[in-house]
């Protein structure tokens, strides 16, 4: 400040320039920080992406190896498992087919949406939006129709949304439960599920809370 050409210092001149120097100190050391943690956090997910395509020729070789140390003859022992896999595979096509044809006549119908719209308005009060109830829904008959809804969420709310988070956590964080029963105890003959069933609805409901509240706090 000048008071006929002569400089006068305002009273707390010297706290606002300080404070002033500190605001731009922590600018640059947001900066400097956030700089350092992206750079950081891209260097560890390149070395997952390098362990991730190394699990399976590791795995492989692994069996090999293992095989050859206890004599065994690898391709005859691979040749009868794809024979199984093959046998295995027909036994459970019919209720693959079933499982498909119902998904697919629900979702055509519109059965899906009406369900959803009267779902979540008590969804609601637990924090989880209407829009991921068909998708918690399909998710445990159908990973393929799962996708698909996600898909569609991600081209309506986009992938950065809460939904779009909460969406890909709970893809992540669920099962195809439905599926993977009747696949599994058609194969073993096992008719009486007992506890199985509740337990399985539990934990995909453990998942899906999981999900709301880490969708959350992204």
């Amino acid at each position: 400040m000048s008071r006929n050409n002569e400089y006068v210092k305002c009273p707390g001149e010297d706290i606002f320039f300080v404070l002033s120097v500190l605001g731009e100190g922590m600018k640059y050391g947001k900066a400097a920080y956030t700089d350092k943690y992206r750079k950081c956090f891209g260097e560890n997910m390149n070395i997952l992406s390098f362990i991730s395509a190394l699990m399976i020729p590791l795995l492989i070789l692994y069996v090999i190896g293992y095989g050859l140390l206890r004599k065994k003859d690898c391709y005859e022992i691979f040749v009868r498992g794809a024979k199984e896999g093959v046998h295995t595979a027909l036994e459970i096509l019919p209720t693959l087919i079933g499982l498909m044809t119902a998904v697919s006549v629900l979702r055509a119908s519109g059965f899906l949406e009406v369900f959803s719209e009267k779902l979540g308005i008590f969804t609601a009060y637990i924090g989880l939006p209407a829009q991921l109830v068909p998708l918690c829904v399909v998710r445990m008959f159908s990973n393929s129709a799962a996708v698909g809804l996600l898909t569609d969420l991600y081209a309506r709310y986009g992938t950065d949304s809460v939904i779009g988070y909460t969406a890909s956590l709970i893809m992540c964080c669920t099962e195809t439960l439905f599926y993977t029963m009747s696949l599994y105890l058609m194969h073993i003959g096992i008719r009486k599920s007992r506890f199985i069933l509740p337990g399985a609805m539990l934990s995909v409901m453990a998942g899906i809370a999981v999900s709301i509240w880490l969708g959350r706090m992204v």
